[in-house]
Protein backbone atom coordinates (compact mmCIF):
# COMPACT_ATOMS: atom_id res chain seq x y z
CA UNK A 1 0.00 0.00 0.00
CA UNK A 2 1.43 3.30 -0.86
CA UNK A 3 2.22 5.59 1.94
CA UNK A 4 0.58 9.09 1.47
CA UNK A 5 3.69 11.12 0.62
CA UNK A 6 3.64 8.64 -2.86
CA UNK A 7 -0.30 8.87 -4.00
CA UNK A 8 0.59 12.82 -3.41
CA UNK A 9 3.84 12.07 -5.73
CA UNK A 10 1.99 10.11 -8.26
CA UNK A 11 -1.37 12.44 -8.77
CA UNK A 12 1.58 15.28 -8.75
CA UNK A 13 2.71 13.30 -12.00
CA UNK A 14 -0.32 12.28 -13.66
CA UNK A 15 -1.57 15.92 -13.38
CA UNK A 16 1.45 16.41 -16.06
CA UNK A 17 0.17 14.36 -18.48
CA UNK A 18 -2.73 15.85 -20.98
CA UNK A 19 -5.22 12.28 -21.44
CA UNK A 20 -7.78 12.65 -24.32
CA UNK A 21 -10.38 9.96 -24.85
CA UNK A 22 -11.63 10.05 -28.46
CA UNK A 23 -14.93 7.59 -28.39
CA UNK A 24 -15.87 5.63 -31.80
CA UNK A 25 -18.76 7.18 -33.75
CA UNK A 26 -17.79 10.28 -32.33
CA UNK A 27 -18.64 13.15 -34.18
CA UNK A 28 -15.28 15.21 -35.91
CA UNK A 29 -17.29 18.71 -36.29
CA UNK A 30 -18.36 18.37 -32.37
CA UNK A 31 -15.17 17.65 -30.81
CA UNK A 32 -13.75 20.83 -32.90
CA UNK A 33 -16.50 23.06 -31.77
CA UNK A 34 -16.09 22.12 -28.37
CA UNK A 35 -12.07 23.14 -28.54
CA UNK A 36 -12.93 26.74 -30.36
CA UNK A 37 -11.50 28.36 -27.04
CA UNK A 38 -8.48 26.21 -27.32
CA UNK A 39 -7.84 26.52 -30.80
CA UNK A 40 -8.63 30.43 -30.35
CA UNK A 41 -6.07 30.41 -27.56
CA UNK A 42 -3.35 28.52 -29.70
CA UNK A 43 -3.75 31.08 -32.89
CA UNK A 44 -3.54 34.28 -30.52
CA UNK A 45 -0.46 33.06 -28.70
CA UNK A 46 1.18 33.05 -32.07
CA UNK A 47 0.73 36.49 -32.84
CA UNK A 48 3.49 37.70 -30.81
CA UNK A 49 3.54 41.94 -30.51
CA UNK A 50 0.32 43.78 -30.69
CA UNK A 51 -0.40 44.98 -34.04
CA UNK A 52 -0.02 48.84 -34.44
CA UNK A 53 -3.73 48.82 -36.09
CA UNK A 54 -6.98 46.88 -37.04
CA UNK A 55 -6.42 45.70 -40.70
CA UNK A 56 -2.41 45.56 -39.85
CA UNK A 57 -3.58 43.21 -36.70
CA UNK A 58 -6.56 40.96 -38.46
CA UNK A 59 -4.14 40.48 -41.23
CA UNK A 60 -1.58 39.47 -38.78
CA UNK A 61 -4.33 36.60 -37.46
CA UNK A 62 -4.81 35.15 -40.92
CA UNK A 63 -1.37 34.92 -41.66
CA UNK A 64 -1.02 32.97 -38.22
CA UNK A 65 -4.04 30.78 -39.03
CA UNK A 66 -2.70 29.92 -42.50
CA UNK A 67 0.87 28.89 -40.92
CA UNK A 68 -0.97 26.38 -38.37
CA UNK A 69 -3.05 24.33 -41.25
CA UNK A 70 0.00 25.02 -43.87
CA UNK A 71 1.83 21.78 -42.05
CA UNK A 72 -1.03 19.30 -43.05
CA UNK A 73 -3.33 20.72 -45.30
CA UNK A 74 -1.45 19.77 -48.61
CA UNK A 75 -1.27 16.44 -47.21
CA UNK A 76 -5.04 15.71 -47.79
CA UNK A 77 -5.45 17.31 -51.12
CA UNK A 78 -4.73 14.39 -52.83
CA UNK A 79 -6.53 12.12 -50.62
CA UNK A 80 -10.21 14.15 -50.34
CA UNK A 81 -11.90 14.44 -53.32
CA UNK A 82 -12.34 18.01 -54.79
CA UNK A 83 -10.36 19.20 -52.01
CA UNK A 84 -7.74 21.76 -53.66
CA UNK A 85 -6.93 24.19 -50.31
CA UNK A 86 -8.46 24.19 -46.60
CA UNK A 87 -8.27 27.23 -44.07
CA UNK A 88 -9.45 28.41 -40.94
CA UNK A 89 -11.77 31.39 -41.66
CA UNK A 90 -11.05 34.52 -39.34
CA UNK A 91 -12.53 37.45 -38.58
CA UNK A 92 -12.22 41.08 -39.73
CA UNK A 93 -13.25 43.15 -37.45
CA UNK A 94 -12.74 43.21 -33.83
CA UNK A 95 -17.03 42.61 -33.12
CA UNK A 96 -16.33 39.54 -35.32
CA UNK A 97 -13.62 38.00 -32.79
CA UNK A 98 -15.87 36.10 -30.20
CA UNK A 99 -17.61 33.92 -33.03
CA UNK A 100 -16.01 30.55 -33.82
CA UNK A 101 -13.17 30.25 -36.24
CA UNK A 102 -13.88 27.57 -38.01
CA UNK A 103 -12.46 25.49 -41.28
CA UNK A 104 -13.16 26.10 -44.78
CA UNK A 105 -12.60 24.58 -47.50
CA UNK A 106 -12.07 25.65 -51.38
CA UNK A 107 -13.86 23.43 -54.24
CA UNK A 108 -13.12 25.90 -57.00
CA UNK A 109 -12.21 29.64 -58.00
CA UNK A 110 -13.05 31.55 -55.21
CA UNK A 111 -15.56 28.73 -54.03
CA UNK A 112 -15.70 28.01 -50.65
CA UNK A 113 -17.30 25.07 -48.38
CA UNK A 114 -17.84 25.24 -44.36
CA UNK A 115 -16.40 22.52 -42.59
CA UNK A 116 -20.19 20.96 -41.71
CA UNK A 117 -20.63 19.97 -45.64
CA UNK A 118 -17.36 17.83 -45.60
CA UNK A 119 -17.54 14.48 -45.46
CA UNK A 120 -16.31 12.08 -42.33
CA UNK A 121 -12.93 11.87 -43.97
CA UNK A 122 -12.59 15.29 -44.40
CA UNK A 123 -13.96 16.00 -40.88
CA UNK A 124 -11.96 13.48 -38.97
CA UNK A 125 -8.50 14.53 -40.57
CA UNK A 126 -10.00 18.25 -39.59
CA UNK A 127 -10.12 16.92 -35.62
CA UNK A 128 -7.46 15.28 -35.55
CA UNK A 129 -5.15 17.94 -37.15
CA UNK A 130 -7.01 20.57 -34.35
CA UNK A 131 -6.36 18.31 -31.36
CA UNK A 132 -2.69 17.75 -32.55
CA UNK A 133 -2.42 21.48 -32.72
CA UNK A 134 -4.15 22.05 -28.89
CA UNK A 135 -2.73 19.05 -27.66
CA UNK A 136 0.95 19.78 -28.74
CA UNK A 137 1.24 23.87 -27.08
CA UNK A 138 2.86 23.12 -24.32
CA UNK A 139 5.43 26.06 -24.41
CA UNK A 140 2.60 28.37 -24.79
CA UNK A 141 0.15 27.26 -22.00
CA UNK A 142 -0.70 28.04 -18.95
CA UNK A 143 0.05 25.39 -16.38
CA UNK A 144 2.72 22.28 -16.24
CA UNK A 145 1.85 19.56 -18.72
CA UNK A 146 4.37 17.82 -19.90
CA UNK A 147 3.29 15.20 -22.51
CA UNK A 148 -0.16 14.03 -23.93
CA UNK A 149 -1.80 10.63 -24.32
CA UNK A 150 -4.69 9.72 -26.73
CA UNK A 151 -6.81 7.22 -26.20
CA UNK A 152 -8.17 6.37 -29.90
CA UNK A 153 -11.06 4.39 -30.43
CA UNK A 154 -11.38 2.81 -33.90
CA UNK A 155 -10.02 5.91 -35.83
CA UNK A 156 -10.66 3.97 -39.20
CA UNK A 157 -14.44 4.29 -38.53
CA UNK A 158 -16.46 5.86 -41.68
CA UNK A 159 -13.50 6.81 -43.48
CA UNK A 160 -12.72 4.96 -47.09
CA UNK A 161 -9.89 2.76 -47.68
CA UNK A 162 -7.26 5.31 -48.91
CA UNK A 163 -7.98 7.59 -45.79
CA UNK A 164 -7.60 4.75 -43.38
CA UNK A 165 -3.83 4.12 -44.65
CA UNK A 166 -3.44 8.21 -44.29
CA UNK A 167 -4.60 8.55 -41.25
CA UNK A 168 -2.95 5.33 -39.60
CA UNK A 169 0.28 6.48 -40.82
CA UNK A 170 -0.46 10.17 -39.69
CA UNK A 171 -1.18 9.14 -36.15
CA UNK A 172 2.38 7.22 -36.59
CA UNK A 173 4.22 10.35 -37.56
CA UNK A 174 2.78 12.26 -34.61
CA UNK A 175 3.15 10.07 -31.96
CA UNK A 176 6.84 9.49 -33.18
CA UNK A 177 7.78 12.92 -33.33
CA UNK A 178 9.96 13.63 -29.97
CA UNK A 179 9.24 17.00 -29.81
CA UNK A 180 5.21 16.45 -29.60
CA UNK A 181 5.26 13.84 -26.77
CA UNK A 182 2.40 12.18 -27.52
CA UNK A 183 1.68 8.77 -27.24
CA UNK A 184 -1.07 7.35 -29.00
CA UNK A 185 -3.45 4.05 -28.14
CA UNK A 186 -6.09 2.82 -30.39
CA UNK A 187 -8.67 0.09 -30.58
CA UNK A 188 -9.08 -1.36 -34.57
CA UNK A 189 -10.34 -3.67 -36.33
CA UNK A 190 -7.98 -2.38 -39.05
CA UNK A 191 -5.05 -3.79 -40.25
CA UNK A 192 -3.76 -1.06 -41.77
CA UNK A 193 -4.12 0.60 -38.37
CA UNK A 194 -2.58 -2.57 -35.94
CA UNK A 195 0.63 -2.22 -39.05
CA UNK A 196 1.20 1.20 -38.50
CA UNK A 197 1.63 0.87 -34.79
CA UNK A 198 4.61 0.33 -33.17
CA UNK A 199 3.42 -2.59 -31.13
CA UNK A 200 0.18 -4.80 -31.90
CA UNK A 201 -1.63 -6.64 -29.42
CA UNK A 202 -4.93 -9.39 -29.75
CA UNK A 203 -7.31 -8.76 -26.93
CA UNK A 204 -9.42 -11.77 -26.22
CA UNK A 205 -11.63 -12.73 -24.03
CA UNK A 206 -11.18 -15.82 -21.88
CA UNK A 207 -12.86 -17.44 -18.71
CA UNK A 208 -14.01 -13.78 -18.49
CA UNK A 209 -10.65 -12.66 -17.95
CA UNK A 210 -8.83 -10.26 -21.05
CA UNK A 211 -5.58 -11.89 -22.70
CA UNK A 212 -3.58 -9.92 -25.00
CA UNK A 213 -1.59 -12.04 -27.32
CA UNK A 214 1.36 -9.83 -28.95
CA UNK A 215 1.43 -9.27 -33.18
CA UNK A 216 4.15 -9.86 -34.70
CA UNK A 217 4.53 -11.80 -37.87
CA UNK A 218 2.91 -11.63 -40.94
CA UNK A 219 1.15 -14.94 -40.56
CA UNK A 220 0.12 -13.20 -36.88
CA UNK A 221 -2.10 -10.29 -39.23
CA UNK A 222 -3.23 -12.81 -41.59
CA UNK A 223 -5.07 -14.87 -38.77
CA UNK A 224 -6.89 -11.87 -37.67
CA UNK A 225 -8.51 -11.35 -40.85
CA UNK A 226 -9.19 -15.20 -41.18
CA UNK A 227 -11.09 -15.17 -37.75
CA UNK A 228 -12.89 -12.32 -38.84
CA UNK A 229 -11.45 -9.76 -36.71
CA UNK A 230 -10.15 -7.38 -39.41
CA UNK A 231 -10.27 -7.28 -43.17
CA UNK A 232 -8.39 -8.97 -46.01
CA UNK A 233 -5.71 -7.08 -47.27
CA UNK A 234 -4.09 -7.86 -50.24
CA UNK A 235 -0.44 -9.03 -50.19
CA UNK A 236 0.85 -5.41 -52.22
CA UNK A 237 -0.97 -3.26 -49.42
CA UNK A 238 -0.11 -4.99 -46.38
CA UNK A 239 2.64 -3.62 -43.92
CA UNK A 240 3.41 -0.42 -46.20
CA UNK A 241 6.40 0.64 -43.66
CA UNK A 242 8.24 -2.45 -45.28
CA UNK A 243 10.29 -2.20 -48.54
CA UNK A 244 8.70 -4.54 -50.63
CA UNK A 245 11.32 -6.15 -53.89
CA UNK A 246 9.46 -7.48 -56.97
CA UNK A 247 10.81 -10.02 -59.10
CA UNK A 248 9.82 -12.19 -62.14
CA UNK A 249 9.77 -15.64 -60.48
CA UNK A 250 10.49 -17.63 -57.23
CA UNK A 251 14.01 -18.60 -58.04
CA UNK A 252 14.63 -14.74 -58.91
CA UNK A 253 14.18 -14.56 -55.12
Amino acid sequence: ELSLENQAKIIMFLKLIRFRYIPNRTSPIDIIKSEQQALRNALIKRLGPTASDEIEAFNSIKMKAADLVSSFSGEYESQIDDFSKMEISTPDKWRDIVLDLSYRFQIGEGVFIGQEYQGSGAQSAMMLETLNLIDGDYNKSYGWRQATIWAFEEPETSLHHSLIFHTANRLRILASDQKSRLQVFCSTHSNPIAQHANAAYLAKKVGGATQTEKLVTRADFRSIATQGIAEHQHPLAAFPRDDMLLVEGKHDA
